[in-house]
């Protein structure tokens, strides 16, 4: 494999990290970023008979599955660190990727999680990883997991043996999806084998096994600052369900608006890892730069950092529905992020779950339906708990209920019972049998600021648009 000079890697890196000019700050935008969000995936892995499958497209639910491609937007070759989540934001599987300049990378879910992992012909079997490689931005003056310093970004096949896969299966599918291994009595596992999660993909300046919700991830700096990342994904199956897809949510990194040492930033998007929602900052942030220094001084950056400096995403969101039977629905898909003691969902004995949102439901003569939810859990009778984890998709009945009329549209409100640290996402897709080839459509923010939201900002307000007078304003003669 080529080796790729250094003044080619500065050269690139200032690049990236000057590309935030280009972008809007605090506003989610279609720009290569420094973190890429999967919000939702589901997949199923299973033979007919409930064994793990090798391969992805088993008897289980149609060969429901979810495809990812990551896309290297810059000239220097990066590495790539890759999460996947349970709903309740447990971390159950992560591994590194290697990209060379302009390079592409994609994979099946389903794959990865019976052991498949992403291996990239382009780098010719080398392991980009490694410290001559060209791929790491600086090499740790101590690694901080032992295991990290023999990283690999090469994959047998499998990666690892089919009692993992039943293990993993197992944490997404509901039926054991708390590190403490306790059920989970009010969403367990429905008897489908569908897997359901999310995924976070972070430019790293070297290869981990730490993940973003250790501290030690950003106080070493393991988490990059490039903006060089962008993708998307595609949601299939062989059965009626559509196939979609659409971008992968960018998080662009701003380390002038957003390093916690120029003023401490109360919203990123991991800041619930690694500071409160007073915006004190985790004592384990406060360590050396563990070797980075010398790299980011090369480069021109100044220096110390603190903290993931990725953009948030924001709280309040509109989606259209259409309710016309049980074919031709509509499902939300919300992926939100708690903070404080709700940030990993675990709770006491699995059962914790997210605040209640705040949403209003319109038909479409505009008649309004306020709706807030159940209080308690399990919800009583004829009530709803809205969104409860940290990612699903639910059809519009299961959300409104009856307030769900033929047609409309739904405000969410995901801050309304929550903390300054809480973030969401919101997109939806119609089901219409032989009607659409694509029909995952991403919702409108209704946040005027995503660092400074609606709920939060004190000060700031959406902008509210002026109705213009029209050319003829008397109707008649054209005057004004």
């Amino acid at each position: 494999m080529k080796k790729v000079l250094v003044t080619l890697v500065a050269v690139a890196t200032l690049a990236a990290f000057a590309g935030t000019a280009s972008a809007v700050t605090c506003t989610i935008d279609h720009k290569p970023a420094a973190t890429l969000l999967l919000p939702y995936f589901q997949t199923s892995v299973s033979n007919a008979g409930g064994t793990i499958a090798p391969t992805p497209f088993g008897g289980g639910l149609n060969g429901t599955d979810t495809l990812v491609t990551v896309v290297n937007a810059s000239a220097a070759p990066t590495l790539a660190h890759v999460t996947v989540w349970t709903r309740r934001s447990v971390p159950v599987l992560d591994f590194n990727i290697g990209l060379t300049g302009f390079d592409v990378l994609s994979w099946s879910m389903g794959s990865v999680l019976t052991g498949t992992l992403p291996d990239n012909p382009a780098l010719g079997g080398d392991n980009a990883c490694a410290a001559d490689s060209g791929f790491r931005r600086f090499t740790p003056n101590a690694f901080p997991t032992p295991n990290d310093s023999g990283a690999s970004t090469n994959y047998g096949t499998p990666a690892f043996p089919q009692s993992f896969a039943a293990a993993l299966a197992a944490e997404l599918d509901g039926t054991d999806e708390c590190a403490t291994g306790a059920g989970d009595a009010n969403f367990a596992a429905d008897g489908t084998d569908l897997l359901v999660g999310y995924v976070t993909i972070d430019m790293v300046n070297y290869c981990t096994f730490d993940n973003p919700n250790d501290p030690a991830y950003w106080a070493d700096i393991a988490g990059g600052f490039e903006n060089s990342l962008w993708g998307d994904y595609t949601i299939q199956s062989e059965g009626t369900t559509p196939t979609f897809g659409g971008p992968l949510v960018a998080l662009e990194a701003d380390v002038v608006e957003l390093n916690a040492e120029n003023g401490t930033p109360i919203r990123t998007f991991y800041a619930r890892y690694w500071e409160d929602d007073a915006g004190t900052i985790n004592p384990a942030l406060t360590g050396g730069d563990n070797g980075g220094g010398a790299y980011f001084a090369t480069i021109g950056l100044f220096t110390p950092i603190l903290g993931d400096m990725r953009e948030p995403l924001g709280i309040t969101y509109g989606a259209r529905y259409i309710n016309i039977s049980a074919d031709s629905t509509t499902f939300l898909r919300a992926w939100r992020a708690s903070a404080d003691d709700l940030t990993d969902l675990t709770g006491d004995d699995c059962t914790a779950v997210e605040p209640n949102v705040f949403t209003v439901i319109w038909d479409e003569d505009e008649t309004p339906a306020q709706q807030t939810g159940c209080q308690v859990s399990p919800c009583p009778p004829g009530q709803t708990f809205n969104i409860p984890l940290e990612t699903q998709r639910l059809s519009i009945t299961e959300f409104a209920g009856s307030n769900a009329s033929s047609a409309g549209w739904v405000y969410i409100d995901f801050g309304a019972n929550g903390t300054v640290l809480d973030q969401a996402w919101l997109a939806y897709d119609f089901s219409v049998p032989g009607a659409f080839a694509n029909s995952g459509i991403d919702a409108v923010s209704f946040d005027p600021n995503n660092c400074q939201p609606a709920d939060y900002s004190g000060l700031v307000f959406p902008a509210v648009p002026e109705v213009p007078t029209p050319i003829n304003a008397d109707g008649v003669t054209g005057a004004f």
